[in-house]
């Protein structure tokens, strides 16, 4: 009897070791089943947060490589002229409008909308419309869109009267410059907007857009009148 306690208890105490080996089993298993969840789940941060950065680091390069802005930051592509013309409307080709060449100064006041002017008058012992010739040198590239902003005004020197302003561009297609907006007898700065959309080949010459500010009234002697540019842009949009 007292042979039988022993063997029962020894029984005992094995199933005892036995579950308690079950138990560490089933621990390890459930720490394992926890350390390899975490691994998944840090593998999947790591994707979401690699994903977004590529996302990012696409988008932004598109966005960059999507359009080109053109100021004249750039005086090695782009040039300006300034002069003062007999005709009310121009008429010439760009050639004949390069009078006087811009300079560093004058490329630094139409860089910046900053309200740093570059003005340009009818002579005092003359007369003529005055007028801003802008050239920019074009990326070599499909172009879809031209989209172009002028930012200006014009008024008579002595009294500072406002008058009217045109923008036009050369286009190539007609061999002529064509209006694409002006506004009329308005004080203060105004903003001159267009866009060719798909038809941007019509006003490229040679790689290059042409467009003048020009003055619709007429300057004579003391009442000349000035034709001002603080800014001009154009963004440039591809196929």
């Amino acid at each position: 009897r007292y042979n039988h306690i022993i063997l029962s208890y020894v029984v005992l105490i094995n199933r005892l070791n036995n579950l308690k080996e079950v138990f560490m089993v089933a621990r390890r298993n459930e720490m394992q089943l926890k350390f390899k969840l975490l691994g998944i789940i840090g593998i999947i941060t790591i994707i979401i947060v690699t994903a977004g950065a590529i996302r990012y680091f696409w988008t932004t390069q598109k966005s960059e490589e999507d359009y080109t802005l053109l100021t004249f930051k750039d005086r090695i592509n782009n040039a300006a002229w300034e002069g003062s013309a007999m005709e009310r409307v121009p008429a010439y080709t760009p050639d004949e409008y390069k009078l006087c060449l811009f300079t560093l100064k004058d490329y630094k006041a139409i860089s910046y909308k900053d309200n740093v002017l570059k003005k340009t008058s009818s002579p005092c012992d003359a007369s003529g419309y005055p007028y801003h010739l802008f050239q920019f040198k074009m990326p070599l590239k499909n172009i879809s869109t031209v989209f172009i902003k002028w930012e200006g005004f014009g008024e008579f020197c002595s009294w500072e009267e406002p008058i009217s302003v045109a923008l036009y561009v050369w286009n190539v297609a007609q061999a002529n410059w064509s209006q694409i907006g002006n506004y009329t007898n308005r004080t203060g700065l105004q903003t001159i907007t267009a866009s060719f959309i798909n038809n941007a080949s019509d006003i490229i010459d040679d790689s290059r857009i042409f467009l003048l500010a020009y003055s619709e009234n007429f300057g004579r002697g003391m009442s000349n009148s000035e034709i001002v540019t603080d800014y001009i842009e154009l963004k440039i949009t591809y196929i």
